[in-house]
């Protein structure tokens, strides 16, 4: 009886540690396939995400704003320059809640020489090397640079006033050549359109035609 007893609790004893075996290797398997799972997850969502973010960029772009930009002298007897913002579309879009402009230099000048004690290096920095200024406190502008319009309708024209630009007080050519110099001359004019619900489009225009096409895609 004790060989028999012996060899029953060795047959248990094995079959024990057989199935722990199993158990142990079922639970490697459900980990593995856990984590499999859980990768795949991560991974659809990524995916799904980038699919996401590709179609709202898609979006964005078809709903980028096209405005014509046009220069005349027509306003008043003094034949005053104008700026003439037009929003033309797409039809989609309908409005914009704000449209921002303005004039930059044509080029950089952050690196141009500096005489003397390094002041003038302030007042060209202030200068716009260009042929026009926007009116601080009349149609929007906020300074000579900037105008924020709060607004434009789609088939909307909003007039922005301009004056002439004035010479750094070390430019040698005096105001009249400094004007005479501009009068065929270009300016860059950055455009920022937003409405609520979408991002930003930032715009660029160089000025060197009376009516200039800004935007689309």
């Amino acid at each position: 009886m004790d060989i028999v007893e012996g060899s029953i609790a060795a047959s248990a004893s094995l079959f024990s540690g057989v199935a722990a075996v199993a158990a142990w290797r079922a639970a490697r398997q459900a980990n593995q396939n856990a984590r499999t799972a859980n990768e795949t997850a991560a991974a659809a969502r990524e995916i799904a995400e980038q699919v996401a973010k590709i179609e709202q960029d898609r979006h964005h772009r078809e709903l980028t704003p096209v405005l014509t930009v046009t220069q005349n002298r027509s306003r008043g007897t003094g034949r005053v320059p104008l700026l003439e913002i037009r929003l033309d579309g797409p039809q989609a879009l309908g409005h914009l809640d704000q449209v921002t402009l303005a004039i930059r230099n044509s080029r950089d000048l952050s690196e141009a020489p500096v005489l003397g004690d390094g002041r003038d290096a302030e007042e060209r920095n202030a200068t716009i090397w260009g042929p026009y200024r926007f009116r601080p406190g009349v149609d929007h502008a906020v300074d000579e640079r900037t105008v924020v319009l709060p607004g434009l309708r789609m088939d909307e024209t909003r007039p922005v006033t301009l004056d002439e630009t004035y010479p750094p007080s070390g430019y040698a050519g005096g105001l009249e050549q400094w004007r005479l110099d501009r009068q065929v001359g270009q300016f860059l004019l950055w455009v920022r359109c937003q409405r609520e619900g979408h991002e930003p489009w930032n715009l660029s225009a160089r000025m060197n035609r009376p009516a200039v096409t800004v935007g689309g895609h």
